[in-house]
């Protein structure tokens, strides 16, 4: 062989070695990996700069290339695009050309740029309106014709980019419950959780078979329904994606937008979907500047980014990239149903999705977006080989309510929780205990004759139960009938847990109570006086522990999280959450403030504190450790002490990372 063929020989073979190289995305444990290596996701739902999603037949290379640049900049490694489906898919069984050209080049763009894409091809609702292709104009999840069509849709997109080391994979579409509910009213024919569980089953595989080597999931916005519920998703998909907005899910209505419930919105939802045991990628979260202004933001997306990376989610997808341009108008043509026909009367959004970017239409970083940059450093820096520390207390959901309808019922209990500083994690009733659990809260309910003997058999085993209002296990302590004390109500405690005695409990509302007796062998921890200030007057037990077994029950007779979940930020007047203390081994770090997160990792090369304060105030915390360890800052390395206690203040919405020696 000539060297001269040789030479092209070799050229030919490294073409062919590089164009047929596939890499292979994946899971493992609570990560996605790319070619085995676990990731992490810090990224953006990718709004096209130049004239919305409609644009991209239009959209230019140049465009593309800045708005990657733009966002690598800032430190995205990923993004979730939406082709939209009607641009797509005009017929049935074909897709325009033009367009799929152009998400090449938009996949050619952002390889370029080392970010990673997620393709949502079935994007038929978006910012407020429905986009269809005319051939789709029915029920889009029971009409056997319009879901072959998707079927195709979605294997050919999936073929088509098998082998791009870019595409990390797709989502079904875009918060697909909304099209759901439309196509519930429009036809007056209710969807039932089989027939959208039938229709998931048949999606999956198409994008599967055609790419085995690439992700799906299948992200429901804002929570989790009936049609759509975390367990049938969790069939159909390699990992959850849920999407947490506080605005949508009513939690800024009830804690301030720096707040106890509104901040911990996300890690509710990432722990509610830990459920299903895949990793969980929280794929929406945003705040406008029409709910919040831009120069506190900044301080909601950083907590939120950490609390959730240290709470164990597996990414973060900010939405959006870039602002709306408030001049750009959606043609009438384009739109089939407008959900809003004030808002789109002229075809405008409604205001709040103008104001929902990183970037500025020109690929300007707003000061939120640096903060996001910094933020994502951190993170590249910290790794993902940690280990946490912190007791693990599981909360006890019914198996049989949605997502929507139990939030906010339970978020008041995980907000406690982690009050006293639990690492808060949620079982459904019935349900195997989870192996790590430390201790139980069962909030307000009587549990199914199933849980109940799960339960029963952790309690003998040697665990710990907390259980409000209803009592399964307490069998000292006989129910006699319902009062309700009037606010405010104080309770007086003896020494127990993180509780003083003869300290005041104070629950600022009315209390539904269950008036009780009690036996040996239960012991009355905190008790109800009629009169607070006076000691002589009788006493009336509302929390009892007894032994179950080698474990221990704790009753409290009152409903007392659902008390504080309708009383706007009760925090700042009550001290409920020392109920909850009583469950809590002794750790080797904690901190004596409840507004403020406490996570402490651990990994072979060293040991990290991290603690967010998830309040609107300066919240003076002091770090108490049972040895004696120095503290610098971990993001500038600056000594902040030493010593067994370490005093510290944090702002509003901190975050404050400390390494550990």
């Amino acid at each position: 062989m000539n060297s001269k063929f040789f030479g092209i020989f070799f050229i030919l073979l490294v073409f062919c070695t590089v164009t047929t190289a596939q890499t292979s995305w994946g899971t493992q444990g609570k990560y996605l990996t790319k070619n085995g290596k676990p990731i992490y996701l810090s990224g953006v739902n990718y709004i096209v700069s130049d004239g919305w999603m409609i644009n991209i037949p239009n959209l230019s290379e140049k465009i593309m290339n800045e708005d990657m640049a733009a966002l690598q900049s800032i430190g995205v490694n990923h993004v979730r695009f939406f082709p939209m489906w009607q641009l797509t898919q005009p017929t049935i069984n074909k897709l325009d050309e033009k367009v799929m050209v152009q998400l090449d080049k938009l996949v050619s763009a952002a390889g370029a740029h080392n970010i990673s894409m997620q393709i949502a091809p079935i994007t038929g609702f978006m910012s407020g309106a429905v986009f269809l292709p005319p051939w789709a104009v029915g029920d889009v999840f029971r009409d056997k014709k319009i879901i072959d069509g998707q079927k195709y849709l979605c294997s050919t997109i999936a073929k088509r980019y098998e082998k791009n080391p870019v595409v990390l994979g797709y989502d079904f579409g875009n918060e697909l419950n909304v099209l759901v509910s439309i196509v519930g009213q429009k036809t007056k024919k209710a969807h039932t959780p089989d027939e959208t569980l039938n229709w998931m089953k048949q999606i999956y595989p198409s994008f599967k078979t055609a790419s085995p080597k690439q992700l799906v999931t299948n992200g429901i916005g804002t929570g989790y329904d009936s049609n759509f519920d975390i367990r049938n998703i969790a069939q159909n998909v390699d990992y959850m994606a849920p999407h947490s907005y506080a605005f949508f899910h009513g939690t800024s209505n009830i804690d301030p937008w720096y707040g106890q419930r509104t901040t911990y919105s996300a890690n509710f939802i990432t722990s509610w979907c830990e459920m299903m045991g895949k990793p969980v990628v929280v794929q929406e979260i945003g705040c406008s500047e029409d709910w919040l202004p831009s120069s506190k933001i900044g301080a909601y997306l950083r907590l939120n980014y950490l609390s959730t990376w240290a709470d164990g989610a597996a990414g973060f997808l900010w939405w959006g990239s870039h602002d709306i341009d408030t001049t750009y108008h959606i043609k009438s043509k384009d739109m089939i149903l407008p959900m809003s026909s004030a808002s789109f009367s002229e075809g405008k959004f409604s205001k709040l999705e103008y104001m929902l970017g990183l970037l500025t239409t020109k690929n300007t970083p707003k000061v939120y977006a640096e903060t996001f940059a910094q933020s994502i450093e951190t993170v590249n820096k910290l790794g993902l080989s940690w280990r946490d520390n912190q007791p693990v207390c599981y909360i006890i959901v019914p198996a049989d309510g949605s997502f929507n309808s139990l939030m906010h019922e339970y978020i008041t209990s995980y907000v406690m929780a982690k009050q006293v500083h639990f690492d808060v994690k949620m079982c459904y009733d019935g349900s195997p205990i989870p192996s790590d659990a430390e201790a139980l809260i069962i909030s307000g309910r009587k549990l199914t004759e199933t849980g109940k003997k799960l339960v029963q058999k952790y309690l003998t085993d040697g665990g710990k139960v907390f259980q409000s209002y209803e009592n399964d296990f307490a069998t000292a302590v006989q129910i006699q009938s319902d009062t309700t004390l009037t606010s405010p109500t104080f309770l007086v405690c003896n020494s127990f847990g993180e509780m003083q005695s003869r300290q005041s409990i104070n629950v600022p509302t009315s209390l539904l109570m269950k008036k009780t007796t009690y036996k040996f062998p239960a012991e009355v921890v905190v008790t109800y006086k009629e009169n607070y200030l006076q000691y002589n007057k009788p006493t009336v037990g509302v929390l009892y522990t007894q032994k179950i077994g080698k474990g221990t029950c704790y009753y409290f007779t009152g409903k007392v999280e659902n008390a504080l979940s309708k009383v706007y930020n009760p925090w700042l007047q009550t001290n409920l959450e020392l109920l909850y203390s009583v469950l809590k081994p002794e750790t080797a770090i904690d901190v004596d403030n409840k507004y403020v997160e406490l996570y402490h990792k651990t990994n072979e090369t060293g040991s990290i504190i991290m603690l967010l304060n998830h309040s609107d105030q300066y919240q003076t915390l002091t770090i108490k450790s049972q040895k004696f360890l120095k503290y610098s800052n971990f993001e500038t390395q600056q000594s902040l002490g030493s010593g067994n206690h370490l005093m510290l203040t944090l702002e509003p919405a901190e975050v404050l990372i400390l390494n550990v020696q």
